[in-house]
């Protein structure tokens, strides 16, 4: 096997590796299966409970000053 011949292999092996990573996609969508009642974003919070700022509350606990606009 020659350089040319080698090239032409992982040329072509590149090709069917990005053909099928283009197929599969990203993997960043929701698949909420036979219901939706677990794609909505209070589906595990308790009654009563309001959404907390995590970020907020990060910032506040690495020493950040919250700026209201």
């Amino acid at each position: 096997m020659n350089a040319d011949q080698l090239r032409s292999l992982i040329r072509e092996l590149i090709k069917t590796e990005l053909e099928e990573a283009n197929v599969v996609g990203t993997g960043t969508s929701i698949t909420v299966g036979s219901s939706e009642a677990y794609a909505t974003p209070m589906a595990f919070r308790k009654k009563g409970k309001k959404a907390k700022n995590r970020g907020l509350e990060q910032a506040k606990r690495l020493g950040y000053i919250p700026v209201k606009k």
